[in-house]
């Protein structure tokens, strides 16, 4: 797969997303991308495998209304459910981290560092990016709480950390 080709699931998990924003009369979650990003290509291919998966009476009904097709056969996936609650999870807990002091050092949930943006003894400005972590295919960016110094970085590059590893040890600058 072309490094920059998103993979069949994370287009589909993109697609489940846009339509439990759009159909679930309370969704627990507001992501509507799958619907501007996810070619038409992807969604004729889902489209298509659905269709072969009906007997043929259930592909005439289907075919009544052929729009409704995709997102009938993504609300029906067993993974469904496991995707919008993972979702609002992990904003959750990404929500919960950037409202305390702490949240901005540690990170919220187990992930994989994919940046890190600084170096030990070096100057940084309050929010200023420090460390990225990919989390549930999420990215999550700790910024610095406040100016400081690095003291120290415990994690590098493709390093797996778990929730709540401090990730950087910041001193505050005096004044």
């Amino acid at each position: 797969m072309d490094e920059f080709t998103a993979s069949r699931t994370a287009l589909a998990t993109s697609l489940m997303r846009a339509a439990h924003t759009r159909l679930d009369p309370n969704p627990l979650i507001d992501d509507s991308w799958g619907d501007r990003l996810v070619p038409a290509a992807v969604r004729e291919m889902i489209r298509s495998t659905a269709l072969s998966r009906m007997d043929p009476a259930a592909r005439l009904k289907a075919m009544a209304a052929p729009d409704g097709i995709v997102d009938a056969s993504l609300r029906r996936s067993p993974a469904y459910a496991n995707v919008i609650m993972r979702t609002r999870y992990t904003e959750d807990a990404l929500q919960a981290a950037e409202l305390t002091d702490a949240g901005s050092l540690v990170t919220p949930l187990p992930g994989t560092v994919v940046a890190v943006h600084v170096s030990q003894g070096q100057r940084v400005e309050r929010g200023a990016p420090l460390m990225t972590i990919e989390a549930m295919k999420m990215e999550h960016t700790v910024t610095a709480p406040y100016a400081g110094i690095v003291d120290r970085l415990p994690y590098g590059l493709a390093d797996r950390v778990a929730e709540g590893a401090v990730l950087v040890e910041l001193s505050p600058l005096d004044g």
